[in-house]
């Protein structure tokens, strides 16, 4: 286990060696494809219910003509990213979303293969041998699953995930509003095929925006200009250095990438306003630091 540790780990470091220190003006692009392998999708299936006066059922299908039934199922689902941190790997995603999952064989993870196609693995094989389960901070809308995998799925990891240094300068920070920063997730499920069936691709979709405003309600989150949309829950937000304006008129990039937190809600009124609410990546990092603590 020790070795396939230290695989991951050097892959990493040839994460970061791409997009952290060589000149990201140039190559913005590949960091995009580099981010985009750490975003999985995951999902809880249930059978649907019904309640009333004398108790709560769950809902079964009767096919047309026949006596066969099957459950009517939905699923809670949204976007998580790996993360790797001195050895130690984890998932990420919104708090709101961690809490309706488990480690059933109704909780699975969609991940993308080398061939650009999705294969979806049950989540308690990433969790493994970890027993602490999700870490839920107490303040923000973020959750940490501490990850020990089961020997087969570590084919599946490759270089799925992102290096926390890409965290460590947006601790304190909120983004300037003259960034361009990109979302990278499954906005109602599109882009993952789900991993039911042969030949279904894996491809998360991305989200040009900007920051509107500074931290908000202690510092917990910032709005961004657009909303956001189902399934985005979870999805990290980055700077991948995209050249911006400056004031003489010139483009100005060497940016490092970075990530600035994690999609959490989308803020709404009764004019169909609404702009989008996220977790500062500093919530992230606590939670880890306080697990590696105290393990």
């Amino acid at each position: 286990m020790k070795r396939i540790v230290q695989a991951a780990l050097a892959t990493l470091v040839s994460f970061t060696w791409c997009v952290v220190i060589l000149e990201p003006f140039v190559c913005f692009s590949q960091a995009l494809d580099k981010v985009s392998k750490s975003v999985v999708f995951l999902s809880h299936d249930y059978v649907e219910t019904v309640s009333d006066k004398r108790g709560t059922f769950e809902v079964w299908l009767k096919q047309a003509g026949t006596n066969f039934f099957s459950p009517k199922l939905s699923s809670k689902a949204g976007t998580r990213f790996f993360m790797g941190r001195g050895g130690r790997l984890y998932l990420v995603t919104a708090k709101h979303v961690a809490v309706e999952l488990g480690f059933t064989e109704s909780d699975t993870v969609t991940t993308g293969l080398e061939n650009g196609m999705a294969a979806r693995i049950p989540l308690s094989l990433f969790r493994g041998t970890n027993a602490a389960g999700w870490l839920h901070h107490d303040k923000a809308d973020v959750s940490v699953l501490p990850l020990a995998p089961a020997l087969q799925v570590w084919q599946f990891l490759g270089d799925h995930f992102l290096d926390a240094y890409s965290f460590i300068r947006s601790t304190t920070n909120c983004p300037s509003r003259e960034l361009t920063l990109t979302v990278v997730g499954f906005p109602l499920g599109l882009g993952i095929g789900w991993g039911r069936e042969p030949g279904e691709s894996f491809a998360p979709l991305t989200r040009k925006t900007r920051a509107s405003s500074g931290f908000l309600e202690g510092a917990t989150f910032f709005l961004l200009e657009d909303p956001s949309v189902e399934g985005y829950s979870g999805a990290p937000v980055f700077d991948l250095g995209d050249p911006i304006m400056s004031p003489g008129g010139l483009f100005q990039g060497g940016r490092v990438t970075g990530c600035y937190g994690i999609i959490s809600h989308t803020r709404g009124d009764n004019t169909s306003g609404k702009m989008a609410g996220v977790v500062p990546s500093k919530f992230i990092l606590e939670l880890v630091e306080k697990y590696e603590t105290r393990h």
